[in-house]
């Protein structure tokens, strides 16, 4: 298990003044599961309101994620960027309001954190995450970032707003092993806070940086496509294919009448079927989906998996679609009542602890 002081070669893992190696593994990443960390997305995180990014910290959940939008800056710090923009958040043009900057709401509490508690830390001594006042020093955070508009730009605003993270060696990055090297050659260094663009954030962007401080939130159910690439110097395509050195994670909607055949005869969702007289569409075509094998592909390739899509389900058949989830080996939850879901992983968590 790679330490989060160290750095993590996608052909070994190498810990810092440990010499110790590795071959590459589902866990390339080195995210151990903790006690009294929840492991689940607080999806649209900003639709929190006042308790955005607070809410989701207090209660120990693990990836945050925020949609954003470029707008012109008014006067104020944030505006100094390219073309004096700013990154709002919000789910929808709608909620966006001026005082609501990624900045403000994410990166300066994160920021504040880190610097409380890795007050004296050098290059020798191993990082503290935002999580270290509940007793997990070497979590790393997950902040996913999912773009709305102005694709490239808003890139390159969010690249600029990381600048103090990367400089005090807080993020997450991948390094290649050179220049002429194959963009999945290189280096792994796992920092406190690790940022995932998700949605339409420019996968050829990514691919193209080096070092990589943002990497990229895959297609859980189209792994096996490759990525057509185009090199930067000769125009031609290269394929690249889904790899965690720029794919930590892959996700992908949960479709509950594609698994209905599946519901409706398990025992597991018996309790379900007694709490509601639940009439899915059975299209012949998708009766039998698995949804395991999208995870069991994900895991083969190193990176981890997020289903998302049953949040808005009713209460009983959204925690039975939980268990489900986790049951087929599913990394990450994906939930908007941070409270509830927080409960749920403490009870399922005690449960399987006592399995064992």
């Amino acid at each position: 298990m790679v330490a989060n002081s160290g750095v993590n070669a996608v052909s070994g893992v190498v810990d810092t003044g440990k010499s110790t190696s590795q071959s590459l593994s589902s866990d390339v990443w080195g995210w151990k599961r903790h006690s009294g960390i929840v492991y689940a997305n607080s999806h649209n995180d900003e639709m929190q309101g006042d308790k955005a990014f607070i809410l989701a910290h207090s209660l120990g959940l693990a990836a945050i994620e925020a949609d954003v939008w470029l707008a012109p800056a008014s006067a104020g710090p944030d505006s100094q960027g390219i073309g004096k923009s700013v990154l709002l958040v919000g789910h929808e043009d709608q909620d966006l309001h001026d005082a609501r900057t990624l900045k403000k709401v994410y990166l300066d509490p994160i920021w504040d954190i880190l610097e409380r508690v890795n007050v004296g830390h050098n290059e020798s001594k191993s990082w503290k995450g935002v999580f270290t006042e509940r007793g997990v020093p070497d979590q790393t955070l997950l902040l996913m970032i999912d773009t709305k508009n102005e694709i490239d730009a808003t890139y390159a605003e969010l690249q600029r707003l990381l600048i103090p993270f990367v400089e005090k060696g807080y993020l997450s990055h991948f390094t290649r092993s050179s220049k002429d090297s194959k963009i999945t050659d290189g280096e792994l260094t796992i920092g406190p806070l690790t940022v995932i663009g998700t949605g339409d954030t420019p996968i050829n962007s990514i691919l193209g940086a080096n070092p990589r401080y943002v990497f990229k939130d895959g297609p859980l159910t189209n792994l096996t496509q490759p990525i057509m690439y185009p090199d930067p110097e000769t125009g031609s395509l290269i394929q690249v294919d889904w790899h965690p050195s720029f794919a930590p994670m892959a996700s992908a909607k949960f479709t509950v009448a594609a698994h209905a055949s599946y519901f409706m005869s398990s025992t597991l969702f018996l309790p379900v079927r007694q709490a509601f007289s639940l009439a899915f569409p059975t299209p012949a075509f998708v009766a039998d989906a698995d949804s395991s094998r999208h995870v069991r592909e994900a895991h083969a390739r190193g990176i981890e998996s997020r289903w998302w899509g049953v949040a808005r389900q009713p209460r009983p058949l959204r925690q039975a679609l939980w268990g489900y989830i986790k049951d087929i080996g599913t990394d990450w939850l994906n939930a908007d009542d941070l409270e509830e879901v927080a409960e749920w992983y403490k009870k399922r968590t005690d449960n399987d602890r006592l399995c064992i």
